[in-house]
């Protein structure tokens, strides 16, 4: 009697293990080895992924993610609905409009890289990188505009021009691992 008892309990023990572990299957299961999802597909139509080490940041309402208190090297993503007759409108027509504003904004940027072809979820995207000084610090940009189904993303980098190199290699990995929800 007592091993039919024991069959039974360990009969009810396996099945919570197989119901618990399908339970826990999420997204985050399939994440890339050493990154983590920071994004909710319920709020934004993306899903983005950073290192583990990285620490997630919604509270401006934003996707965004930081290296460290000490570095605070960070990605963010954001996106805006293109209407009317920019609905149309390519990353380079995008970008002419936004880099007039910050030449109009930073009296010291410089460009470094202006857009270079790239691939955000295989969507042909365009990447820039400039420098430019924000309250009194020196701070080194790579921005990427992706514009796909009448909606601009512009994903973000930002460093000291000394931490931009430090993290690059992340922050490509943070890009290659974007995906829209189309």
């Amino acid at each position: 009697m007592l091993k039919h008892g024991f069959k039974r309990v360990l009969a009810l023990v396996i099945l919570a293990v197989v119901i618990f572990s399908f339970v826990s299957c999420t997204k985050d299961a399939y994440a890339p080895v050493g990154m983590k999802r920071i994004t909710n597909k319920d709020i934004v139509d993306y899903t983005m992924y950073v290192p583990v080490e990285w620490t997630e940041d919604i509270s401006t309402g934003i996707v965004t993610a930081y290296y460290s208190t000490k570095d605070r090297s960070n990605i963010s993503m954001m996106a805006f609905d293109l209407d009317g007759e920019n609905i149309t409108m390519t990353p380079d027509e995008y970008w002419a409009d936004y880099k007039e504003d910050f030449t109009n904004t930073f009296s010291d940027i410089a460009f470094e890289g202006e857009g270079e072809a790239t691939l955000v979820d295989k969507i042909a995207a365009k990447k820039y990188v400039y420098t430019a000084t924000v309250t009194g610090i020196q701070y080194k940009f790579m921005q990427v505009v992706t514009i796909t189904n009448g909606t601009v993303y512009i994903f973000t980098y930002t460093s000291t021009p000394a931490n931009y190199d430090t993290h690059l290699e992340e922050v490509n990995d943070i890009l290659s691992y974007i995906e829209f929800n189309h």
